[in-house]
């Protein structure tokens, strides 16, 4: 049809990218020009993904109209997307509910935390297959702490904590009291991964304990 492309590692180059807890730093151009970014979401991926947006933006609008849009990626926010929250134990909060998802974490994991190996809490539903998911980290964790998401659909504790390896709990306040023990202990980061159910509950949970009594 004539279409003229941009495509990601073509016309659109993503290079130096620098992975911190921040964010990510990366250095963009496209036929318009080249510039510097960062975006507040965290890894590797985040950054072609940053760049894609960028991408649609000037490609549309032009560079000038969508100089804006590359100072907004810095305050972009997605919670339960390797969201870091710096405290004692350090936790670490990623919906990864799928293979793929696990995968990019677990790179993710390595650019920010090298040599590091979290307590894990984990939990996902019965459609979801937890080996798929839990099994890409299993090796890379100190240990895993089991608890069933809020839906019905949830994957029961006790079924994860045989499959996987690790200890079961009846809920996820108890396994999150359970696991942050376990980290402070081993002096090491928080990671809660799974099922977005289950990173909602955890938000949740930080929620109230953030929020002081009357």
């Amino acid at each position: 049809l004539g279409v003229d492309l941009w495509r990601l590692g073509r016309e659109v180059a993503v290079e130096a990218v620098e992975v911190q807890r921040g964010g990510t730093r990366f250095r963009y151009s496209d036929p318009l020009g080249a510039l510097s970014v960062k975006t507040a979401l965290v890894g590797g991926h985040q950054a072609a993904n940053a760049a894609l947006a960028l991408a649609a933006l000037r490609r549309t609008l032009g560079a000038k109209e969508a100089a804006r849009a590359a100072a907004a990626l810095g305050d972009v926010r997605w919670p339960g997307r390797f969201e870091v929250i710096e405290g004692e134990p350090t936790l670490v909060l990623d919906g990864a509910h799928n293979a793929q998802g696990a995968l990019s974490l677990r790179k993710t994991w390595h650019e920010v935390f090298p040599g590091i190996r979290p307590v894990a809490l984990f939990g996902c539903l019965r459609d979801r297959d937890p080996v798929d998911i839990a099994g890409a980290l299993r090796r890379e964790v100190a240990s895993l702490h089991a608890v069933a998401p809020p839906s019905p659909r949830a994957q029961d504790a006790g079924d994860l904590a045989r499959i996987l390896g690790g200890e079961a709990h009846p809920t996820i306040a108890q396994g999150l009291l359970a696991a942050r023990t376990d980290a402070l202990r081993r002096g090491v980061p928080l990671l809660i991964f799974g099922s977005l159910y289950l990173i909602g509950a955890v938000e949740e949970i930080l929620r109230r304990e953030t929020v002081p009594s009357a």
